[in-house]
């Protein structure tokens, strides 16, 4: 697999950014031993799931699309690297074989797309300066990513969570609006010439192009460590109070197979914790209850280009 790399990405090592082999950063956002083996249905554990858009056609002329279970091991992360067609990978685990957001168990990260950054006349990458400078110390605009994946003419931020966070419904509605108000951060005049109604705000379940995988120009997607792993105390300081995730999980967090979160004095401790530890302590975990409406509503997985 031949390894030519995007301006952007050129420009990311030039700054001194540390790149990570495909296999390596998908380990990283999979840990070893998370997501399930292949075909054993493992009460409590989950797949990934890859769509690979292939050069074949249907006889509607429409691409032929296959979706690929993400397994423990990530071997079909580099079979897919070596067929060279379009593939989407999102960080997160799902139940059964289809990407509904229904179907969505935990976020492993939350990533941001970033396209358009200002580049001078003389070739001078003033976005991506603005970018790097906006998450340093000294400003603290943004959160520092752990990952900044070149994709092409554009940029994903990669916020890799310390702890995977389960997709229940109500949390689902938190990082909406988190990531609503954190994109809007990101797509700044400073940073990209695509502002106001131009920024781009997706789907906390958006799929992204795979890493290692190709572009539309023929380069490969690479990706550079810039952070750590982040919590979500560290990316509430980013937004205003009304559009924080105040709910964060900081026990395992399993679900039994009947596609249900586990109760109290179920299998797996399930707890929450809260911006502010309430008097008396923490409440008994139960199941949101929020009407099947409140499923619908998330958002499907639109990014498939046709």
């Amino acid at each position: 697999m031949q390894r030519s790399i995007s301006i952007l990405g050129h420009e990311l090592e030039r700054r001194g950014y540390e790149p990570i082999q495909p296999y390596a950063f998908y380990r990283e956002i999979f840990p070893d031993g998370e997501l399930d083996d292949e075909d054993a249905l493992t009460p409590g554990k989950y797949t990934a799931i890859a769509v690979e858009i292939t050069r074949q056609k249907k006889p509607n002329g429409q691409p032929l699309v296959r979706r690929h279970t993400v397994t423990d091991s990530l071997d079909k992360v580099d079979e897919l690297l070596w067929s060279n067609d379009f593939c989407i990978l999102s960080p997160i685990s799902y139940a059964g074989k289809s990407r509904d957001s229904r179907n969505a168990r935990n976020m492993y990260a939350l990533v941001v797309e970033l396209d358009n950054l200002i580049v001078r006349k003389d070739g001078q990458q003033e976005g991506l300066d603005r970018l790097i400078e906006q998450w340093s110390d000294r400003v603290h605009h943004i959160p520092r990513p752990t990952f900044v994946v070149a994709s092409g003419n554009g940029l994903h931020l990669y916020y890799h969570l310390e702890r995977p966070l389960p997709l229940f419904p109500n949390i689902v509605k938190e990082l909406k609006a988190y990531k609503h108000e954190l994109t809007e951060k990101i797509w700044n005049r400073h940073v990209t010439r695509s502002t106001g109604d131009a920024i781009q705000q997706e789907s906390i379940f958006q799929g992204f192009r795979m890493v290692g995988s190709i572009t539309k120009s023929g380069d490969r997607v690479t990706a550079y460590r810039t952070g750590e792993p982040v919590s979500l105390e560290y990316l509430n300081q980013f937004v205003h109070e009304q559009n924080r995730v105040t709910v964060e999980i900081v026990a395992e967090s399993v679900y039994f197979a009947g596609d249900k979160p586990a109760q109290q004095g179920g299998g797996a401790q399930v707890m929450d914790r809260v911006t502010d530890r309430p008097a008396g302590g923490w409440p008994p975990y139960h199941e949101p209850e929020l009407p099947r409406s409140d499923f619908a509503a998330m958002e499907d997985d639109d990014d498939v280009p046709f």
